[in-house]
Order: structure tokens, then sequence, then C-alpha cells
């Protein structure tokens, strides 16, 4: 039930989010380049995140939809049905991003700011000399990219519903329930800090690539921490698997053993 194989698929995102990381804190030194660099983070951002999150939001789905009004003869979800809700949260973004991306008027462009950094010096020549970084100017991308990080909270309210209602589950069999939800609610903040250094600290290149750069950090070790370290120690704790249900859990065993029966395993 809690699908081990879609978890390759946050371990792919990850490493999107991880290379992201290099774009959006290098500063280029031609035009040319930064402006590669300034699509390229956007598409590499939307991609790993979309991939991370549209497996949390899919696998927390599942088990809101198995506890809201569980029934004996109520039918598992197949992974395929979570694949293909991953495809979509995925498609979505990455069409709001080939939109401001086609529209030319609207596409991300590099545009030279002043280094707060490394003020006016004096040459070998006596000549004032200023010192200038290039930076993503983002004044006409502001309605896509606004578009994009609201389709985000969209996603993670609607996670934060499916969460809260099914905080009660305490099954061994979802034995990702808890991490997911964590991942959820430490997820809300860091995407607020994304969005905010995303829209007020553009121009501010140091600082914006600090904050997001470690935004981006978090987030991707978010994910693979709360996914995969729990399963490690439980593995390490109970390697034949003996400890899955326990009395707890009989009340519910029989429901998810006939769901779980239900779906196909590959």
């Amino acid at each position: 039930l809690t699908s081990p194989d879609l978890n390759n698929i946050i371990v792919l995102g990850s490493f999107l989010l991880y290379a992201c990381v290099f774009f959006y804190s290098y500063s280029a030194t031609t035009k040319y380049l930064q402006t590669t660099f300034c699509n390229i983070r956007i598409w590499l951002f939307s991609l790993g995140y979309n991939l991370c999150f549209g497996v949390i939001l899919s696998k927390t789905w599942r088990v809101y939809y198995i506890f809201n009004n569980p029934k004996p003869n109520k039918k598992g979800v197949k992974d395929w049905v979570l694949l293909v809700i991953i495809l979509i949260v995925v498609a979505i973004d990455l069409a709001i991003i080939l939109v401001g991306f086609i529209i030319p008027m609207s596409r991300l462009k590099s545009s030279e700011e002043e280094d707060t950094i490394h003020p006016q010096n004096i040459n070998d020549e006596g000549k004032l000399q200023d010192h200038y970084i290039l930076i993503c100017n983002q004044s006409a991308t502001v309605i896509w990219l606004a578009l994009s990080f609201g389709y985000k909270g969209l996603l993670q309210v609607s996670a934060i519903f499916m969460a809260f209602h099914t905080r009660r589950v305490k099954v061994k069999i979802l034995n990702e329930s808890k991490e997911i939800a964590a991942i959820i609610y430490i997820n809300s903040i860091v995407l607020v800090l994304l969005a905010a250094s995303e829209f007020t600290l553009a121009t501010h290149h140091n600082a914006y690539a600090a904050l997001f750069g470690l935004g981006l950090l978090t987030e991707a070790t978010l994910f693979l921490g709360l996914i995969f370290i729990p399963k490690m120690v439980r593995l390490y704790l109970d390697p034949e698997g003996e400890k899955i249900f326990t009395r707890s859990d009989a009340p519910v065993t029989s429901t998810l053993q006939t769901i779980a029966s239900t779906i196909d395993k590959k």
C-alpha cells in the first residue's frame, strides 16, 4: 500500500532540486549564459519539486480515499492511478511555465545589477570602476511565476486538508503516513520561504541565492530523509517484517488486506 516503486520518482526529483541549487547560486559572466541559467533553473525547480510533491500528494490521497468512509468492498487504488496523478501534477505546472516561455514579452532575461558586495573602487589608471552582476530580470514574468507558485500553493492546501483528516491513522502497513504528513507540514513553511525569496529578493543576488538555495536543499533533504531514513530504521529493527501488524491495527486490518488484495503489485 505504500507503493515503494514510486519512491524512485522522489529520488529523481530530489536530485533535480540539488542540481538546481547551482543554477540559483551561480552568476554567469555573459548575458546569454545568465539568461540560459535563468530558464534552466525554473524548469529544473518545477520538474523536481512537482515530481517529489506529486508522489507525496498521490500517496496522501490514497490514504484519504481508503479511510474516508472505509468499506470492506472498496477497491484499492492501483499504482498506475497514482502515476497518472503525478504526471498531471507535473504537466500542469510545466504548461504554465511553457506558456510564459512562449510569449516573447514574458520570457526570463538577464540584466545587470550593481554589486553591493563589491563597491566602487579606483583602478590602476586612476579611474572610478563600478562592479555589476548579472541577475534574472523577472519584472516581465511576475504573472506566470505567480501562477506557478499559486498552483503549488493550491496543491499544498489540498495535501494539508487530506493529511489533517487522516492524522489519526496509525496502521503500520501504511508506515509512511506519519512521515508524509510531516513532509507536507514542513514543506508548507519552506514553500512560503521560496515564494517570498522569489518575489522580494530577486534583485539582491546574494540574499536571494542564499535563501532560495537553502530552501531547495531543505526540500530535497526533507523528501529523501523522511521517506527513506525511517524505512532503514524499520528494516534494521524488524528485518523479517514481523511487526507490520499490531493488535491496535486489528479493527482495520481486514479491510486494509481486502483493499490491498485489489492492488496490482506490478
